[in-house]
């Protein structure tokens, strides 16, 4: 019991977060998605500086890549994609141990160095975007 207790424990939340990202309506500017999740304002550091901030796009990446528009995905924060693969993976992982009563999340255990590579993740995918935003033209926003 408690095996199945631990996959609907993963699955839930995971399968919710996908359900949220195919609710949205991903924004065509690549960033602001996530204004639609009720009275979260727009992105302050963007509006400020022009530039966007680590999390920018990332919502709206999620939202591109669950209908698999992974190219629109990668070009809106490519965080986003890797993050998608990883909520993805967990939640039929979760559903399988939920359903079969197989020790899969046994298999993982937390590791410190999971959050360092989560991290540097985030931080590779933001300064990929602001990288290619800015040969574009495209910023910093004035």
């Amino acid at each position: 019991m408690r095996l199945r207790a631990c996959g609907l424990a993963l699955a839930a939340p995971c399968i919710a977060i996908l359900a949220i990202a195919w609710w949205l309506s991903p924004n065509d500017a690549g960033y602001g998605t996530h204004t639609q999740l009720g009275s979260l304002p727009p992105c302050s550091f963007l509006v400020r500086t022009g530039w966007p901030c680590v999390g920018c796009g990332v919502t709206t990446s999620l939202s591109l890549a669950v209908r698999g528009r992974l190219p629109s995905a990668w070009a809106a924060q490519p965080f986003g994609v890797v993050l998608f693969a990883a909520v993805l993976a967990a939640a039929m992982c979760g559903t399988l141990q939920m359903t079969g009563g197989w020790a899969i999340l046994d298999r993982f255990r937390p590791r410190w160095w999971w959050l360092a590579v989560g991290l540097a993740g985030l931080l590779a995918g933001w300064g990929y975007k602001a990288l290619i935003g800015y040969l574009a033209g495209e910023y910093p926003i004035l």
